[in-house]
């Protein structure tokens, strides 16, 4: 099985064993909902968890896993990263893409200049934002038309304007 993180587990909520989600994903609805099976990776090893009830409050997603209703039984689980099994994932459309499959990436400028490897998608109200690495230097770059070109075989082109890079 191949596993794409999706958020992580940031705190505990109340004593009923409720955990708040920060999710990274655009499918919030499907991925957060009663019966969704999640999973964490605990000791190197992949524990599948079940969410029993969700819900939301104050722009916090809210779930119980495996009916543990008591916040003794879910302290460990803080802290983890949350993944789905890849297979559980909707067909994207063409130009759509899971940022999971961006990192790592390598990013050329449309001049075919080296620019460096995608490290992250950091996520902003305004958008998102290709975080690239070149040896040690960090580059932003807004993933939008504008800047990003092309996503093709394993390669990114983008657009550079003066003081981008």
């Amino acid at each position: 099985m191949e596993f794409i993180e999706i958020g992580k587990i940031i705190k505990t909520h109340a004593l009923k064993g409720e955990l708040s989600v920060a999710s990274n994903s655009d499918f919030i609805e499907e991925r957060f909902k009663v019966g969704a099976t999640l999973y964490v990776k605990q000791n190197g090893i992949m524990k599948e968890l079940e969410i029993t009830s969700v819900r939301f409050h104050q722009n916090n997603i809210l779930i119980t896993v495996n009916n543990l209703n008591d916040i003794n039984l879910v302290t460990h689980l803080v802290g983890l990263t949350l993944y789905v099994n890849r297979d559980q994932l909707p067909e994207l459309a063409e130009n759509e893409y899971y940022y999971s499959d961006l990192i790592g990436l390598e990013v050329f400028a449309t001049t075919n200049e080296y620019i460096g490897k995608i490290t992250d998608v950091l996520e902003y109200p305004h958008g998102s934002i290709l975080e690239i690495y070149n040896e040690d230097k960090k580059i932003l770059i807004p993933f939008v038309d504008a800047f990003v070109k092309d996503i093709k075989d394993g390669k990114v082109m983008v657009e550079l304007i003066e003081g981008l890079v």
